[in-house]
């Protein structure tokens, strides 16, 4: 297959320089300035170190977007302490019940319920542990003898 290859390469090799457009140009001139562009010799002035490097500052983003980095650290670190805030639960329910005695000459038996939970609970820094206080609370009132 290697001989069948040769003899494309060569062939390509030798029309290469014809057909190359470089050796047929004309030495390039210089590029005519815009109409519209402004005259850069009138609006030059020579800097000073301390004012390139003052403006090399102040057009730099990525100099201006590291102004914030501790700011935004220290929101990161509030966030962070945010884990330790205390955290509060309750909950509560009320029910009904009446149930039909199978006794004719009884009245129906009549229960309310009313429970209820609270629940305080906070992490402990630079201890590992944990806090929870909870109360839990139930009444019932029913007008079975």
């Amino acid at each position: 297959m290697s001989s069948r290859i040769a003899p494309v390469l060569a062939w390509a090799l030798l029309l290469v320089p014809l057909t190359s457009p470089v050796h047929s140009q004309s030495p390039s001139s210089p590029i005519a300035a815009s109409p519209l562009a402004p005259d850069t010799a009138a609006n030059t002035r020579p800097l000073g170190v301390d004012e390139a490097i003052a403006l090399g500052l102040q057009n730099n983003l990525g100099v201006q977007v590291n102004r914030y980095t501790p700011y935004a650290a220290q929101y990161e670190s509030e966030a962070a302490w945010g884990a330790y805030n205390p955290m509060f639960r309750g909950d509560i329910a009320y029910g009904e019940q009446r149930l039909q005695n199978s006794f004719a000459t009884n009245d129906p038996t009549e229960t309310e319920r009313l429970s209820g939970t609270a629940e305080l609970s906070a992490l402990i820094p630079y201890w590992g542990g944990s806090l929870n206080l909870g109360f839990d609370g139930m009444r019932a009132e029913t007008n079975s003898p």
